[in-house]
């Protein structure tokens, strides 16, 4: 499904802005390597993306899991989000990138 907060090519090159701001921090966090890995998972996943944005106009979602419906407090949940591999990589990617950021900001407080 996906979502519909503007036009492909909005996303299209708010996705080429922001591959390039990761390309610039992978440049400049060369020597770190485990951010390095990080944002190439981040950057493959937004050039998978961009592929399919450009040959097919939008992002294909393929994976579709069905699971038993869940309702908590309120939250009534049928499905499971749809989504691709490229979407994983970047999300898996950013979050593993701010718990580093949380991690070593702490460990920097620490040592002055």
């Amino acid at each position: 499904m996906g979502t519909t907060l503007g036009s492909g090519t909005f996303y299209l090159i708010t996705s080429l802005i922001v591959l390039g701001i990761v390309f610039y921090l992978a440049y400049t966090n060369f020597n770190n390597r485990f951010i390095s890995i990080l944002l190439t998972g981040i950057a493959g996943g937004a050039i998978g993306n961009i592929i399919d944005r450009i040959r097919i106009g939008k992002v294909a979602d393929f994976l579709d899991f069905d699971i038993p419906d869940i309702n908590f407090l309120g939250l009534r949940l049928e499905r499971w989000w749809t989504f691709n591999i490229a979407d994983a990589a970047i999300t898996v990617g950013v979050i593993m990138l701010l718990v580093y950021m949380l991690l070593h900001r702490g460990q920097e407080q620490a040592e002055t």
